[in-house]
């Protein structure tokens, strides 16, 4: 929320009201915007058949009859930016078996749209749809309901992102939405690999096992996310947790582990790692002194290079063995 409230009271043409002196009367309260905007307006049915120019704020504020979603919408952010709110319109699908709310043509889309402003107390964007009250008389102010699917968000721009059903050549209908009385049932599937631990350590290196958690059902996870516990190793991780876990998405928990105390000889340590999909991971590991994989490490280059030597002299006896028969 922080950037966006960098741009959320930028000017935008359709947003702008110049015509202050009909708004003046209100403060920057939400609710009293809301009851303005549905009070003042009156929807034009006549006006969703015809070319359906998008007029925004101020030419609705001044033509408070030719108003359909797009108008309630726009007025309803315009004055609300005017007073210092934040304020964003949606852009989507509004289900309903009412006639006077559905969409009205059958062979395009014409979807609907309506308001959210930002409630700094609680943190949350607000819904709210000053269109269906009018033509309703439903309160959607302080009551909303799952009829309004969301399609885009145009916060930091009037017009982009384009919904679906925007993208076409001819005046066709694509988007179609379907209720159904049948609940998907909540099923929760945790995908959780990881790369293996390392079976020998030395006590002055960090090593790293890598873990890849992906939410493939249909519910946010809320669960824990890693916890690891060992007597003998330090353990930090690059996440503290994972929830939420929307469905279908993906996330990385990198944990890093050393050896606490140095060692004088070959031991061992254990780590016990509880993953998310309730699966545990205890592994034995051997610790050995840095000193011991620095001597290997030498013992092989001396290695390399003796074998350099020797190759190195073996070629030269037999470049002077050529030349002495020469």
């Amino acid at each position: 929320m922080a950037e966006q409230k960098k741009y959320l009271l930028f000017p935008q043409p359709l947003w702008e009201i110049s015509s202050t002196d009909k708004i003046k009367q209100l403060d920057n309260n939400p609710q009293s915007i809301y009851q303005f905007v549905t009070r003042t307006l009156s929807y034009d049915y006549d006006k969703i058949n015809s070319d359906n120019k998008r007029l925004g704020a101020e030419a609705v504020l001044n033509n408070p009859s030719q108003a359909v979603c797009m108008e309630f919408t726009d007025l309803f952010v315009g004055i609300a930016r005017q007073k210092g709110l934040y304020a964003r319109e949606i852009e989507g699908y509004g289900f309903s078996d009412d006639p006077k709310l559905r969409p009205l043509s059958l062979t395009s889309d014409v979807l609907h749209s309506w308001p959210e402003y930002f409630a700094e107390q609680a943190k949350l964007w607000i819904p709210v749809d000053p269109t269906w009250e009018n033509t309703s008389g439903i309160d959607y102010f302080s009551s909303f309901d799952l009829n309004h699917i969301t399609l885009a968000i145009h916060g930091k721009d009037q017009n982009y992102p384009l919904p679906a059903g925007t993208y076409k050549v001819g005046n066709s209908r694509d988007v179609n939405i379907n209720p159904t009385s049948s609940l998907s049932k909540d099923r929760l599937s945790l995908s959780v690999t990881n790369t293996p631990l390392k079976k020998v350590v030395n006590d002055a290196e960090t090593n790293v096992v890598k873990i890849d958690i992906e939410n493939k059902g249909n519910i946010y996870y809320w669960g824990k996310g890693v916890s690891v516990t060992s007597s003998e190793f330090v353990v930090t991780s690059s996440k503290s947790g994972v929830a939420p876990l929307p469905p279908y998405a993906k996330t990385t928990v990198l944990l890093r582990y050393r050896v606490k105390n140095k060692v004088a000889s070959r031991s061992s340590g254990e780590i016990n790692i509880l993953l998310p999909d309730g699966r545990s991971i205890s592994e034995q590991i051997s610790i050995i002194p840095f000193y011991y994989t620095l001597a290997v490490n030498m013992s092989i280059a001396l290695g390399i290079c003796a074998f350099i030597i020797l190759a190195l002299l073996y070629f030269k006896k037999r470049r002077n063995s050529v030349k002495s028969h020469n």
